[in-house]
């Protein structure tokens, strides 16, 4: 069996990561799950939130990611998301701005309709500059 897993993180832009790794912790919308070799194939939606990657090395890698989806197929992870970001290019106070202008514009709306595209994109950009906040402030 294995000893490590391919994971592959891809936006629309680039490819972030395709690297050998012995874990993988992945946000996932009914929860985050955990990737490690020998894992049982899966497809799952990913939220925004972070994405954590066991390097091998005393510290891992830490990704603020939007949201997409995410496929375990054998001993691959593959992880597409609409953004991510590492913890080293977060801009800490442009991310809490971002949480305070969009919670202020959450707040505005008189009703709460899932359908509404601008209440939608307001709620992921509240949601994925949340996960930059947690990203830049995570010790493992």
């Amino acid at each position: 069996m294995a000893v490590t897993v391919q994971l592959q993180l891809v936006t629309p832009e680039k490819k972030l990561i395709d690297a050998e790794v012995p874990t993988v912790l992945v946000p996932g919308l009914d929860g985050d799950f955990g990737v490690l070799p020998g894992h049982t194939r899966l497809i799952s939606e990913v939220r925004p939130g972070m994405l954590i990657v066991d390097t091998g090395q005393e510290e891992g890698e830490v990704y603020a990611v939007g949201g997409g989806v995410a496929e375990v197929s054998q001993d691959i992870v593959t992880v597409l998301v609409d953004k991510a970001v590492t913890r080293e290019d977060i801009d800490l106070k442009e991310a809490e701005a971002e949480i305070k202008e969009t919670t202020k514009a959450l707040k505005k709306m008189t009703t709460i309709d899932n359908a509404d595209p601008v209440q939608v994109s307001t709620k992921e950009r509240l949601q994925f500059a949340k996960a930059k906040v947690d990203a830049y402030g995570f010790t493992s």
